[in-house]
């Protein structure tokens, strides 16, 4: 009975060194659980979450005031929001995408040297980085950001609060949001 149980351990000794390499890995402490994604006030993120119609499954950017990635906190059973259950997400614990360096300032335009604020919305279309100039002029060639929005995020115009981005800045733009308000009632 020894015989067979010292075989039997040796036999699956061998088949884990065979297929991991050595004995090492399998006696090693299992890695640290991942960090819980959770808001500048220590609220845990729940994923996915809805908003508005949209689910998220990290922490968005969509519909901030103040351009921001936030995350739903507390949800209805079927995963939605519950209003004024959401926070800032806290770039700590939640892995988060920056736009991109050169896209964070204008370095041209009226309103030069300002911070772009990411997302915004114009003519029916939301940007979450520098946009495509369209209307020729000093502007050709050239991408540009919004350095001001309303409420809702969208761009204020005809008072020169946009500047032109880096040359290096990417151009990517989503589907309008569908004129959706921005969540007004964060708790900070």
């Amino acid at each position: 009975m020894f015989v067979s149980s010292l075989i039997t351990a040796l036999l699956f000794q061998a088949a884990y060194v065979a297929s991991h390499g050595s004995m090492r890995s399998w006696r090693q402490a299992a890695p640290a659980p991942p960090l819980q994604c959770t808001t500048i006030y220590g609220q845990k993120c729940v994923f996915p979450f809805t908003y508005k119609g949209k689910t998220y499954y990290e922490c968005t950017t969509d519909n901030s005031e103040n351009g921001q990635p936030w995350c739903a906190y507390e949800t209805y059973s079927d995963g939605v929001a519950i209003p004024n259950r959401w926070e800032d997400c806290n770039r700590q614990t939640c892995a988060l995408q920056e736009p991109p360096r050169s896209c964070s300032r204008t370095t041209s335009g009226p309103d030069a040297g300002s911070k772009c604020i990411f997302p915004f919305s114009y003519q029916g279309q939301t940007y979450y980085s520098c946009a495509q100039w369209r209307w020729g002029g000093h502007g050709y060639g050239k991408t540009w950001c919004s350095t001001r929005t309303d409420r809702y995020g969208r761009h204020i115009n005809g008072k020169g609060y946009y500047g032109f981005c880096d040359d290096s800045c990417s151009t990517n733009s989503y589907p309008s949001n569908g004129g959706y308000p921005a969540p007004t009632s964060r708790i900070w």
